[in-house]
């Protein structure tokens, strides 16, 4: 992880309310511009920072 990844976890944590891991995946996604793809139901929700995929859909 480097400092913008590390920064942006802090924000994601804040923000959300996700747990490390989850806020880990979700700030990483953000700074390298990517698109999530995930069926997590609480982060399908809540995030509206990045592209996200549900799978199940």
């Amino acid at each position: 992880m480097d400092e913008g990844i590390v920064e942006r976890t802090i924000y994601v944590r804040k923000k959300y309310g996700l747990k490390i891991p989850d806020a880990i995946i979700v700030a990483t996604a953000i700074e390298k511009d990517l698109t999530r793809i995930t069926a997590d139901k609480e982060i399908l929700k809540k995030v509206d920072d990045i592209k996200l995929i549900d799978p199940l859909k």
